[in-house]
C-alpha cells in the first residue's frame, strides 16, 4: 500500500498486519490505526490472490474511526504492488491472540502485556 500517511515516510517507519478482514498499521505518531477492507465484493478472488493490480485497485482500506482533526474516516487506495523478498518475514498470526489481549485493548495494556511476555521469554 502506498500511503499518504506522512508518519510512514521514509519507507519502513510503519509496521502493519492483516487478519480477519482488518488491517492494522502501527505508526510512530498515531500508534495503531485500524482499517476495514472495502470493495472485496467487487473483485475476482482468484485474480486478487495473484495480486493483479487491476483487482487490487478495486479494494480500499477505510479507517474504522474518524480522524480527530477532520472528523472523517481516512481511506487508503492501492496504487501498485510491491513484492517482499522471500527472506522477509511475514506476520501470519493474530497478534492480539498471541498477546492474549482483546482487540479493543488500549495502547498501555498492549505495551504492558508485551513487556511482561518479553521478560518471561527473553533468553537472558
Amino acid at each position: 500500500v502506498e500511503s499518504p500517511l506522512k508518519e510512514c515516510e521514509p519507507e519502513g517507519h510503519c509496521l502493519w498486519a492483516a487478519n480477519n478482514g482488518r488491517v492494522l498499521i502501527n505508526t510512530p505518531k498515531l500508534k495503531v490505526v485500524k482499517f476495514t477492507i472495502e470493495g472485496l465484493e467487487q473483485v475476482d478472488r482468484k485474480k486478487l490472490e495473484n495480486k493483479e493490480e487491476t483487482e487490487l485497485q478495486k479494494v480500499s482500506l477505510v479507517m474504522e474511526k474518524p480522524s480527530k482533526s477532520t472528523g472523517k474516516k481516512g481511506k487508503l487506495d492501492f496504487k501498485r504492488v510491491a513484492m517482499a523478498d522471500e527472506q522477509d518475514s511475514m506476520i501470519s498470526a493474530d497478534l492480539y491472540k498471541i498477546l492474549d489481549v482483546p482487540e479493543d485493548a488500549d495502547q498501555s495494556a498492549i505495551k504492558s502485556k508485551f513487556r511482561r511476555l518479553s521478560v518471561q521469554n527473553h533468553p537472558d
